[in-house]
């Protein structure tokens, strides 16, 4: 094949790769901290708007809003999910499969 040809097809499977990493990974993990997050903290943090860049969050990546709760960053939030879906899989792994 051509350079160009490799070329085109080198920046198309880049554009679905991203596009499958902002449709697939992105909106899960966020949805699952949106979901996660506040029931384990019993309502004390939610997770910002996933499009809302705000400044302010510490080094966790929680801030404090008026309303006494606690905001947690989109990547923080995202973080959080990964952890929880680790810890989903390691717990199928050692009860259901017996590792």
């Amino acid at each position: 094949m051509s350079r160009k040809k490799l070329f085109a097809l080198d920046a198309a499977f880049s554009a679905i790769t991203n596009l499958f990493e902002l449709l697939v990974v992105e909106f899960f993990l966020y949805g699952t901290a949106r979901i996660v997050v506040p029931l384990l903290s019993f309502g004390r943090i939610v997770v910002g708007d996933f499009y809302l860049e705000e400044p302010g969050f510490n080094w966790f990546g929680l801030k404090r809003r008026e309303d006494g709760r606690y905001q947690m960053s989109r990547d923080a939030g995202k973080w959080s999910a990964v952890v929880f879906w680790v810890l989903c899989l390691t717990a199928y792994a050692v009860y259901a499969r017996g590792f």
